[in-house]
């Protein structure tokens, strides 16, 4: 099966926010190369994909690109709750990380014996 094809099948079934930005990408990688500096590129780039939603608790600016591998990875296709479990994870990962600092800052009774509690 030729690469064409294989292309032509997933676009098949690929969700329209993930179609444009391939043809996006595409169109990029067909267009000469800039002579900008690398960082006005990525200034343009990241104003570009940058997406503005009206939530409730205000306005919330969300890099497109993103969203677009977020929903193609995940099982969510709304736009507020996957920011909604990715905050649920970030609070998470932040958690764990707390905990990870207290590993050897916790000073025990020399006569201490923690398998006896196990015994209850």
């Amino acid at each position: 099966m030729s690469i064409k094809t294989q292309l032509v099948q997933e676009i098949e079934h690929a969700p329209e926010v993930l179609l444009t930005k391939v043809l996006e990408f595409l169109r990029f990688l067909r267009s000469p190369i800039p002579t900008r500096s690398t960082n006005q590129l990525y200034d343009q780039v990241v104003k570009e994909e940058t997406t503005s939603f009206q939530q409730e608790s205000g306005l919330l600016a969300v890099n497109e690109r993103l969203v677009s591998e977020a929903i193609a990875i995940g099982e969510e296709s709304q736009v507020e709750r996957l920011v909604e479990l990715a905050l649920q994870e970030y609070v998470q990962r932040r958690k764990q990380l707390k905990i990870v600092e207290l590993f050897g800052t916790i000073e025990y009774e020399e006569d201490y014996d923690y398998k006896a509690q196990r015994q209850v």
